[in-house]
């Protein structure tokens, strides 16, 4: 057992001046953990010779933060300096010591002389977190304390109160919004913390309550946009925060297909039909991560709104072909990344799937099911409740997952209404009659390479479709080529056709 010491854990805090308002932020929450904090803006006296004190404060320090970002990673000059005296120090100290801990302020690359080290994403929700408890086991092992650690204390009586005020005055009107974010900003400024998390927890349950007026719904997801949503990731391009990053398994089965009156538009006359195994998005792909997609290949596309409360609306005005190249591009992250599933990687990897449009078929035995003949996701009656289309009159699309009792009998949401979809189907030359019709057989028309001339299929409906267009089996077509502010799309995970 190591000697109980009477001093704090020496932390040593390495950073880019361009980061000096995180790294005081940073610095502060750690002193008020009770850790002693060397940073050259407090520590650094005038007329002292500062490299000596650096390589004195490394040295005698109990841990090294080295603090990353887009901007410090590009930089050279001291910085990178410390960055490999700090490696010389943790060389000396025992295999398995937590001693130098990457931190990332963003989603920067990882210096190659620091990628055999555990980092911490300082910026995702729990990433404080992570990094107090790998301090702490620091300081377990050294026998030391975070001498003047506070106590946890539980909340005041008023403390939910506050958060109700608070969710309140946010969702009564943009004045209030904005007072609520100031207010917020000065109690956590680095937008972590038991008031943010109770106020994420609060504006999601908002969301899924079919008793709340749907206009309150859809402002809480846009507010859930601006506050960061914690449903997704922003260290995976921000893709859905769960064990399967969004992807949900549609297993292998029978089920019951297109529309029981067959001289319903699109031919879609109801038979069974056969489906291997595939893995479909539990929502449609959002504005942030299509972003991600565009920041990553360097586009010069804007998307439109820019507006932060979208960021968690399905994106539109998307063509068929630059979802498939978003198809294309997550497929080789997914592929690549150490970080993906072991599921996932192994349908890549070892079974030679890809990240797609799903086809038509699978879009519609995701959002029916194998159990019953039911003409919408949820059931066989329609709801203005549970999907977002005419009968609610928003006129605009609404955070995807609004509509918790909207989703399939598989967990998927979005499914009817909101934004019409992609798949990877073809239509046909001819909108007012499709080429390809029912019983779905195994032929052309999931060819991802036909001509331009040939419409694709999309399905769902959207916040512009009456009743009847958001059922299951509902079809339409638009061409390839076309941007339309009503059609999103939806992943899925599958194994091509070689046709």
């Amino acid at each position: 057992m190591p000697e109980q010491n009477a001093h704090p854990l020496r932390v040593f805090l390495s950073y880019a001046s361009e980061d000096i308002d995180k790294a005081s932020r940073l610095c502060q929450r750690l002193t008020e953990e009770g850790m002693d904090v060397w940073w050259d803006r407090q520590k650094l006296l005038p007329g002292q010779d500062w490299k000596f004190e650096i390589a004195e404060a490394i040295d005698k320090s109990d841990a090294i933060l080295v603090c990353l970002s887009e901007e410090s990673v590009r930089k050279e000059g001291y910085a990178q300096k410390e960055i490999r005296d700090a490696l010389e120090k943790a060389e000396e100290k025992p295999e398995g010591a937590i001693f130098l801990i990457p931190v990332r302020w963003d989603n920067c690359k990882i210096p190659r002389k620091l990628a055999d080290i555990q980092y911490v994403d300082i910026f995702e929700r729990d990433g404080y977190e992570k990094l107090l408890k790998a301090l702490d086991a620091r300081a377990k092992n050294l026998g030391l304390s975070f001498v003047g650690r506070k106590a946890f204390q539980p909340p005041k009586p008023d403390t939910a109160y506050e958060v109700r005020n608070l969710v309140k005055n946010m969702l009564r009107d943009e004045d209030g919004l904005q007072e609520s974010l100031l207010y917020l900003r000065d109690k956590e400024p680095d937008g972590y913390g038991w008031l943010h998390r109770q106020i994420h927890s609060e504006l999601q349950t908002i969301m899924g309550n079919q008793n709340r007026l749907v206009n309150e719904r859809a402002r809480s997801g846009d507010i859930l946009s601006i506050l960061g949503d914690p449903r997704f990731r922003a260290d995976a391009w921000y893709l859905p925060d769960d064990n399967l990053l969004g992807f949900v398994e549609i297993p292998a089965g029978t089920f019951l297909l297109g529309e029981d009156a067959p001289q319903k538009q699109g031919g879609n006359g109801q038979h069974s039909l056969f489906l291997p195994e595939f893995y479909i998005g539990r929502y449609p792909v959002t504005v942030a991560q299509y972003r991600s997609f565009l920041a990553d290949i360097h586009a010069q596309t804007e998307l439109i709104p820019s507006e932060p409360r979208v960021q968690n609306h399905p994106v539109t005005s998307v063509s068929w072909h630059e979802a498939l190249q978003y198809c294309a591009w997550l497929t080789e992250k997914l592929f690549q990344w150490t970080g993906t599933p072991a599921k996932i990687a192994h349908c890549l990897k070892e079974l030679s799937w890809v990240v797609t449009l799903p086809s038509e078929v699978e879009w519609e035995k995701a959002a029916r099911g194998i159990a019953d003949q039911r003409a919408f996701p949820w059931g066989s009656t329609v709801d203005s409740n549970q999907a977002n289309y005419t009968a609610l009159a928003l006129g605009h699309s609404t955070s995807v997952g609004c509509f918790e009792t909207g989703k399939s009998p598989y967990g998927i949401y979005d499914l009817a209404g909101n934004v019409c979809e992609w798949t990877r189907s073809i239509w046909g030359p001819n909108v007012e009659k499709p080429q390809f019709t029912y019983p779905y057989q195994d032929d052309a028309r999931e060819d991802v390479r036909a001509s331009n001339q040939m419409l694709r299929v999309c399905r769902g409906g959207s916040c512009y479709s009456p009743a009847e267009h958001i059922r299951c089996s509902h079809r339409e077509a638009d061409f390839p080529y076309a941007r339309r502010e009503h059609i999103g799309f939806r992943l899925a995970i599958t194994l091509l056709s070689s046709s």
